[in-house]
């Protein structure tokens, strides 16, 4: 995609812009007609930001979609590669130098991830800074962490932890953790930006990491804020795991985090309620539980059996592999072959460009039961 069709671009994505579509693109080319004439970055994006009557945040918010402008990908066309990437990563770094801290933390992220797997885009974001373009943003994390700024805090932290300083890190989550916002924005972090770590999960999954009694109640502590103040789906699905047992609680906090979406959390549901099915009266001491699952089962016989069919199918639609083995057997037994075969190949499906799988061992078992092999792949306990 060329620079005289990145309007049609922002007209796509108009719904994550902070600025008509026409409007994001007359910055962009003010921005870099600025930057030719050699004007100081960060007054560059000020001044931008004045004319306009804008957020210094909402020219983040441009940068970020223009990262993901598709780049030509016909080979006859002979053309040089996208500018847009460098473009987006010039204008991070403007905002970053004038103190806008969604860019420093969207640079940031981008390097904090870009060293695991599953985050393909971070390890592209990255490759667009220098060495001293990216020390300079960590500069201006520790300073907006030092001023108070809680997720900055939390990242902060993040890079202690992995760097091995846990009491620094500990104390700058707790601290976040205390003074951080829990009210829901849709809108940050951006949709498209880099994915970041809340202070009640940093500090749950350090504390819980542990396993000591006192960290244990710091971790169900941290993982309780963010369940209840900010209504967290992966805070609940971390907070079931302190429960003893499958009880009213745990039943809760599983539901409220597969109803969010969560994976794994679906996947636990849909296994709850098979064992369910199979027998109601051994899953738990819970009266509330039993009494609720008695009538279920009452009044509709089979019940179980379809809520856990359900979930199963929620998970494997969103690319959950256990989930998908889970039906291929369940169609198997009830001896149509067709759709086992077809959540098989599903299975068997290789991870999109750039992607590492995630069950590689799944996979295979799929790729051989598909070739005649008869494997028998146990469920988890």
């Amino acid at each position: 995609m060329r620079t005289n069709n990145r309007l049609e671009y922002f007209n796509s994505a108009k719904d994550l812009l902070a600025v008509k579509p026409n409007v994001a693109d007359r910055i962009v080319a003010e921005f870099e007609a600025a930057s030719k004439d050699k004007v100081d970055p960060a007054t560059n994006v000020r001044q931008l930001a004045k004319k306009y009557k804008l957020q210094l945040g909402d020219l983040t918010y441009i940068a970020i979609p223009i990262l993901r402008i598709p780049d030509v990908k016909d080979p006859n066309a002979r053309l040089p590669p996208s500018q847009h990437p460098n473009i987006a990563a010039r204008l991070l770094l403007a905002c970053s130098a004038a103190k806008e801290y969604l860019a420093t933390l969207q640079i940031l992220s981008a390097v904090y991830l870009s060293t695991m797997d599953g985050f393909p885009t971070a390890k592209d974001i990255v490759r667009l800074f220098s060495t001293a373009e990216i020390d300079e943003c960590k500069r201006m994390l520790e300073t907006l962490a030092e001023e108070g700024n809680t997720d900055a805090m939390t990242l902060q932290g993040q890079f202690l932890e992995r760097a091995g300083q846990q009491q620094q890190a500990q104390a700058l989550y707790e601290k976040a953790l205390e003074k951080c916002d829990t009210k829901f924005n849709p809108m940050i972090p951006h949709p498209m930006a880099e994915p970041r770590m809340p202070p009640w999960t940093a500090l749950g999954l350090m504390m819980q990491s542990k396993n000591t009694p006192q960290a244990r109640a710091k971790a169900k502590a941290a993982f309780e804020k963010g369940a209840v103040k900010a209504d967290d789906p992966l805070a609940y699905y971390h907070l079931a795991s302190f429960e003893n047992g499958r009880n009213t609680n745990w039943l809760k906090y599983m539901n409220k985090a597969a109803a969010s979406g969560h994976l794994e959390a679906q996947y636990n549901l849909a296994n709850f309620y098979m064992d369910v099915g199979m027998d109601k009266t051994a899953l738990s001491k819970d009266r509330k539980i039993t009494r609720a699952i008695t009538w279920m089962t009452q009044w509709r016989q089979g019940s179980a059996d379809n809520l856990a069919r359900e979930w199963f199918k929620v998970a494997a639609d969103s690319g959950h592999k256990p989930s998908m083995l889970e039906l291929a057997e369940l169609y198997g037994i009830e001896g149509d072959e067709e759709k086992s075969k077809d959540y098989l190949r599903r299975m068997a499906e290789s991870p999109p460009a750039k992607k590492t799988e995630k069950w590689p061992q799944l996979a295979e078992l799929a790729r051989k039961r598909l070739a005649g092999v008869k494997i028998a792949f146990p469920r988890p306990v």
